[in-house]
């Protein structure tokens, strides 16, 4: 999905508010609203079709033109979600299913915002503790507090890369946010954060490639996370999250509590994915991350519980997706995915 125009989604990734003017929730709100203006007139009726529900149905479409009884796949986050309602939907259609790191199916919009703020802290103290171990750490005695100072600093001079492109305060913690899904890129995003705060911003900027880069992510993240829920934040909403949760989650509270405007000028879905267990479907597999961005571990282990009798295999580690990050991870999921042994019990995979 290619429609919201490039410096829309510039100005809603470079955003950070971090006090509780209404004037400026308001002009992220009109950014926002202007994604979705450019979207609809692009996409049409085609831009609700984007969502969990219908990814779901897709998935069955593919079975039958497959022409198979049933259909065995493994799910990544929101690719999890989907398949979790599609075994809801259709479950004498799975076959053997593993569900990586999927979000939790019981919280509500700010619920989940505030979830992923508690994770993503979390994630960047594991983060923190792991440069630290490292000889010549470039973030500084206390990572967190280097990682504030810097973006205090960038609040009052956004840096020019290379290319042009400025890296703000919220671009950076952007960017921050997509290293810390995968460990063993933690060295890499420790060094991008010590040239930043040397004044050379290009090696967080290539983080954001992905989003903003031909081919970018964002607007289909957008797009599936406001189809999904029917939850719409008023700026006044926001603006009293953002003073709470600046409190609450100093690092990345703000950031994930205006990330809800953006949904707010969003067609309300008529008809989203439904949250229920898959009563007929086969066991199937939950995977599970101690430490990670983007859930945290209690929501795992609830969507494990609305699919009794599915088997939560915990992994003790961090970063999005366990699988196939471990031999104790691999093993269970191969078990399943080429012997069909579903474990007995929950599975604990050390790091």
């Amino acid at each position: 999905l290619d429609c919201a125009p490039a410096e829309v989604r510039s100005e809603l990734l470079d955003a950070d508010l971090v006090g509780t003017d209404l004037d400026a929730v308001q002009g992220l709100l009109d950014q926002a609203r202007r994604a979705v203006q450019e979207c609809s007139l692009t996409e049409g009726d085609t831009l609700t079709k984007y969502d969990t529900a219908d990814t779901a149905r897709d998935v069955e479409q593919a079975r039958t033109l497959l022409g198979v009884r049933t259909l065995s796949a493994i799910g990544l986050g929101d690719g999890a979600r989907a398949l979790e309602v599609w075994a809801q939907n259709s479950p004498h259609s799975v076959g053997r299913l593993v569900l990586d790191s999927p979000p939790d199916p019981t919280q509500d919009a700010i619920g989940a915002a505030d979830a992923r703020a508690t994770a993503a802290e979390a994630t960047f103290d594991a983060f923190g503790k792991d440069c630290d171990s490292r000889p010549g750490c470039p973030l500084g005695a206390d990572p967190r507090d280097g990682l504030l100072a810097l973006a205090t600093k960038l609040r009052g001079q956004p840096l020019a890369g290379s290319d042009g492109e400025l890296l703000t305060s919220g671009a950076m913690l952007n960017a921050v946010l997509l290293g810390l899904d995968d460990p063993k890129g933690w060295p890499a995003l420790a060094t991008a954060l010590g040239a930043a705060d040397n004044g050379d911003p290009n090696g967080l900027l290539d983080y954001l490639d992905g989003l903003l880069g031909l081919n970018g992510r964002f607007d289909l993240a957008l797009a599936t996370r406001c189809n999904d829920t029917t939850q719409r934040v008023s700026p006044p909403q926001v603006a009293q999250l953002i003073g709470k949760w600046n409190t609450a989650h100093p690092i990345f509270g703000g950031l994930m509590a205006q990330q809800l405007l953006y949904c707010s000028a969003w067609p309300v879905p008529t008809d989203p994915a439904k949250v229920g267990p898959a009563d007929a479907a086969p066991p199937m597999l939950v995977l599970a991350s101690a430490l990670s961005p983007r859930v945290p571990p209690q929501g795992y282990q609830r969507a494990a519980d609305l699919l009794v009798p599915a088997k939560l295999v915990n992994w003790q580690g961090a970063g999005q997706g366990a699988y196939p990050r471990t031999s104790c991870v691999t093993n269970a999921v191969d078990g399943l995915l080429v012997s069909g042994i579903v474990p007995q019990a929950s599975v604990l995979c050390p790091p």
